[in-house]
């Protein structure tokens, strides 16, 4: 499943929330998010992609996670890649997704920001085409 903001087929700035089945066996984490339509350009934030599973205490012991708190047979473990930087693309494209992984895609700190100032430059626009087409109508009697 991906979260967060990655653009909706055929809408410009929506979001979508995308649950898919994988298509083959090995599919990597740069695959998912090509098909749930990349990042969002205007709202994403590249440099915080998140990935959520469940993770086997001995891997993250082996990787140097303290797991001494932890006494369940999985561990919730959340994985943070940088899009912003190549190697998080190299990363990606060798990191295998797991059937249950959610993939949450941040958005930008000034994605608030650009919606606002989308909607205001949209009704000074429309207020200033009304106005213009207004002042261009004219009777014409010849």
């Amino acid at each position: 499943m991906v979260l967060g903001a990655t653009p909706s087929p055929g809408a410009v700035g929506g979001i979508n929330n995308r649950r898919f089945t994988f298509e083959n066996e090995d599919m990597t984490l740069a695959e998912a998010i090509s098909k749930a339509g990349g990042l969002d350009s205007s709202r994403s934030n590249p440099e915080d992609l998140f990935l959520f599973r469940f993770e086997n205490p001995e891997l993250l012991a082996s990787l140097g996670v303290d797991v001494s708190n932890f006494h369940t047979p999985l561990i919730p473990t959340v994985y943070k890649v940088d899009f912003s930087a190549a190697d998080g693309f190299f990363l990606s494209s060798k990191f295998n997704l797991r059937d249950k992984d959610v993939i949450f895609v941040a958005e930008a700190a000034d994605a608030d920001i650009n919606k606002v100032l989308a909607i205001a430059t949209n009704a000074s626009l429309t207020g200033y085409y009304s106005t213009g087409a207004a002042n261009n109508v004219r009777l014409l009697d010849k």
